[in-house]
């Protein structure tokens, strides 16, 4: 092998000449997956901040004053989502006036 990574890929490609996959999963299994199945289940067992606490962190951060963070399932209210898609169409119309029927 002149590469390294040739040499890697052999030995984890089942079927390949050099075929050691089977050998590396059981020395993942044997070694490093009980200590990483401990780390995810401690990680399971805290519970982190709710959304909207992220939010109101991030509005702190920032230096924002007040109850500002819109909280539920749309960031911002209907009429800017509307706008942002009419403008994104007539932006698409306007370079290419055959995809307006397109899309």
């Amino acid at each position: 092998q002149a590469n390294p990574t040739d040499l890697y890929l052999d030995l984890l490609t089942p079927g390949a000449e050099l075929d050691a996959s089977d050998a590396l999963v059981a020395a993942f299994a044997e070694r490093q997956k009980p200590e990483l199945d401990r780390v995810v289940d401690e990680a399971r067992a805290v519970s982190g901040q709710t959304t909207k606490e992220m939010l109101m962190v991030a509005r702190e951060l920032k230096g924002l004053e007040g109850n500002g963070a819109r909280i539920g399932a749309y960031a911002v209210p209907f009429y800017v989502q509307l706008r942002t898609l009419l403008l994104r169409k007539v932006r698409i119309t306007l370079r290419n006036p055959a995809a307006m029927g397109m899309q």
